[in-house]
């Protein structure tokens, strides 16, 4: 990619997906997990339980009701003001139809790229601090989306979509 584009990660940035964990764990608290890693929040015992949870999430269809994330649509808006914008997700095709099904509920008609690693976008804004990372070690401009569980990561960071005017 040499243009200038803008790659936006959906679980965490623009759909919260923490409702929908909570309640497959039955947890009736509304914490967040504090660590990327469901296991190191201690929400789950280990990555294998974890990657077991997210396909339950699927399996239940719930990636197609995830509620947006405040200011998600403007946000998105003031973006394609800049740069075209793609989604970019770890998602897998197992869950496409779940995925653009959520984003013709929400009004969402951009690219869509799944099972990416977000590798190679000039600016990508994500709640992963090693996509942000590895955006940067490949000279790219990564912003981190503010969640309880990337707290600790220094650098750039989106405090929520209201922000966004502001930063730009």
């Amino acid at each position: 990619m040499t243009a200038l584009q803008i790659g936006v990660d959906i679980d965490g940035v623009l759909a919260d997906l923490t409702p929908a964990l909570r309640q497959l764990l039955g947890r009736e608290s509304d914490d967040s997990p504090n660590s990327y890693s469901l296991s190191a929040s201690g929400w789950v015992r280990d990555r294998v339980e974890e990657a077991e949870l997210i396909r339950e999430v699927g399996r239940q269809g719930l990636f197609a009701t995830l509620p947006l994330i405040d200011g998600a649509m403007e946000g998105l808006a003031r973006l394609r003001e800049i740069a075209p914008v793609t989604l970019v997700t770890a998602r897998h095709a197992e869950v496409e139809d779940q995925t653009r099904a959520w984003m013709r509920e929400n009004g969402i008609d951009l690219p869509l790229v799944l099972q990416q690693r977000k590798i190679g976008w000039p600016i990508l804004i994500d709640d992963s601090p090693d996509q942000v990372s590895r955006t940067w070690a490949t000279g790219g401009f990564g912003v981190l989306f503010d969640q309880p569980w990337n707290r600790h990561v220094d650098g750039p960071r989106l405090p929520g979509w209201g922000a966004l005017a502001v930063q730009l």
